[in-house]
Formats: C-alpha cells, structure tokens, sequence
C-alpha cells in the first residue's frame, strides 16, 4: 500500500478498504471516512494492530478508531481536550467517551485522558504507535504544531511509528490561520521533505503521493453538500486529507524558527498572536503596512484587514472602523474567503456601517463554498 498519500475515491476499490470500512461501522465515502480506513489499513499493513501494541490516540474525540484499536492493541490511551468550550467533538467528559461506541470494544484496554498535545503526559519511549485524524492542524501556532512533533517524537519507542491525517489544501494559496494551519505543498517541503525540514528525527515510509484518480466522486463541492465529499470547496480554497506515517529514526534535533515562513506570512502570523494574547497595539503595529502595502497580495490585505478590525475593537478604536471600511470597500469584490468577510462584517455591523455589511453578505452569498 501507499502510505503517505492523498485521500482518493478510488482507495475504496482496494479489497481492504470495504473490510475495514464495516469493522469501522463506517457509513460515508467522503474525506473523514478515508482518514480513520487508510490509518487503520496502515496500522495494520505494518503488524501494529498485533493485539500487544500501546497506542496513543492524539485530539481522538469519540471517533471509531478509538474503539477499534482497542480491540486489536494491548492498551490504547485516548486523549483529546475533553469537556472543551471550544470544540464540539471533545466537548464531552471523559467518562462518558467510553459510552460512544458504536460496536462492542474492550473496554479495559482503553483509558480516556484530557490532555494537550502540545504537552503529552507520559514518559520518554512509552509507545508503538500514536495515531491523530484531523486534530494537529488545529493549534494556534507553527510553534505550536513544531511542538507537537517534537512530543510525538519524544514519547514514541525507537522506531515506533506515527500514523497522521491532516487537512490538506492542494491550491497555491496559503491558507495558515490559527486553529486552522492547513497543509500544503509548501509546508510538506519546509516541514518533511526539503534539504533541511523544520521536523527531524523522523523518515516518512514512503514518498508523499499527491495524485487522485479523474473521477466525478473526486470533483470538489460546496462543504455541507454531503458527507460523502472528497474534497470541498472552504474559505476561498480546496480542502481534502493528506496522511503521513512517519518513523522515530534518529534525534528530533532542530528548534522551531519562522524563518521558512514567507516575511508577509510571518508578520500575518504574529499579529494573530498578538491578538490572541490581547496584545492589540503590538497586532496593529504588525498590521497597518500589511494594509497599507500595494505589494502584498489582496488575498493577504483582506487578511489583515480582518485582523486589524479585531486589533481596533480589542482597543476601543472603533471610531477608526469607517477608515478601514473605506479602505477594505475597494477590494471587497475581490475577496474570496468567507471567514475574513464575514469577521468584517461583523465589525462594520458593531461600527454601524450597514450598508457595507449588506454589501459583503452578497459577496459571501455568491462565493463557492
């Protein structure tokens, strides 16, 4: 099998995947299905799932992974940021996860756990293998993701193995936002596989493929279409999976730097966490020339006019609103991403500005996704 690769209708023609798919309880043929059968199918493939293994499941909510690995593994820890306020998935408490199953597990194998995966709470060498389905992508940071390598690196034994699905988007568009770090071509090469990746102490099993079979089931559609969507039209991009396994093969001996991150970018970046930690001047100082630069792309300005509207509201400078308005009308119809537009329409709403908020909710109604 390939083992890191792009989601593919066409995966579900390999005789495993149906077989995979009913021990899964599986009912769709989209993106998530795809990520929990090819992990499973992966994990199984390299005589993991031998019924020894210690397993550690990484932002796992209550998803069916976690019950069919208990089955097939000698204990399986599941660990997610359980009775959150924030995400839906792990908002639930960690004693009533176990009730989530929907076929019989062994429940003694399993134990439910809150934790960050940004911190993981266990000794250096403690497992064979860590799966994660989707969550790594969202942390507020790089620094933050780098961090979560190097945790998964530090517990996994030597030549243990990490089995990863992440949101991947296939354009040329960055779309790097906190919580929301999508993957993309550019990051895989900084990240994986350049001459010198941000991430070391790991070899992917096998070269990335990115190829997806020329049929209709892979065309990408509007996201709340179905369940069963490949890859979705999100924000103002393309949205699929992508899924790495890796093996612990040496020292993960490299620390995070930005420096991979293009200057635009990197400045984008830092105002975003400059708002999350209040630090509202700081943010509109990173700001303002993103705005006011012709040379940055709209795509970015957009960007940061979103920002900037958090970082003026985060400071009372409300009455600076209409000018950022003012600015951001010239390009509204040129924007594409729903998340920025209508974060700014919220802000023009709270500034009174009306009309220019009927103006975007029009923009949004006409966009793809």
């Amino acid at each position: 099998m390939k083992f890191c690769k792009v989601a593919d209708i066409q995966d579900w023609q390999n005789e495993e995947f149906p077989k995979i798919e009913s021990i899964l309880h599986s009912t769709s043929r989209g993106r998530k299905a795809w990520e929990f059968i090819h992990v499973y199918y992966g994990l199984q493939e390299l005589g993991l799932l031998n019924g020894q293994s210690r397993a550690l499941g990484l932002g796992v909510g209550h998803e069916p992974l976690v019950f069919a690995l208990s089955n097939v593994c000698g204990a399986v820890v599941a660990t997610d940021l359980y009775e959150s306020q924030n995400w839906s998935t792990a908002a639930m408490k960690t004693n009533e996860v176990y009730d989530k199953s929907p076929f019989p597990f062994e429940r003694d194998r399993l134990t439910v756990q809150h934790m960050d995966m940004t911190q993981i709470d266990f000794p250096d060498n403690s497992f064979d293998f860590i799966w994660s389905c989707c969550a790594i992508e969202h942390v507020n940071s790089f620094k933050d993701l780098h961090k979560v390598y190097e945790e998964i690196h530090r517990v996994l034994k030597p030549g243990g193995v990490a089995a990863l699905t992440t949101e991947y988007n296939p354009t040329d568009l960055h779309s790097y936002e906190p919580n929301m770090l999508f993957t993309d071509r550019y990051w895989i090469d900084r990240w994986f596989t350049g001459e010198n990746p941000l991430v070391q102490g790991f070899e992917l099993l096998d070269p990335i493929d990115y190829s997806i079979a020329p049929l209709p089931e892979n065309e990408p559609l509007p996201r709340n279409t179905s369940r069963h969507v490949v890859q979705a039209y999100v924000k103002d991009i393309i949205l699929s999976s992508i899924a790495f396994f890796i093996r612990k093969a040496g020292d993960f001996s490299r620390p995070y730097d930005d420096q991979w991150l293009e200057p635009d970018w990197r400045d984008y970046l830092a105002a975003c966490d400059a708002n999350r930690a209040k630090q509202f001047a700081q943010a509109e100082a990173l700001l303002k020339p993103l705005v006011d630069d012709d040379k940055v792309t709209v795509r970015l300005r957009v960007a940061a006019m979103r920002r900037l509207a958090d970082a003026l509201d985060g400071q009372g400078k409300t009455s600076e609103i209409p000018g950022l308005a003012k600015t951001f009308m010239q390009y509204y119809d040129q924007a594409s991403c729903s998340d920025h537009l209508m974060s700014i329409t919220n802000s023009f709403k709270r500034a009174g500005l009306w009309d220019d908020a009927q103006r975007i909710y029009e923009r949004v109604e006409q966009l793809p996704g």
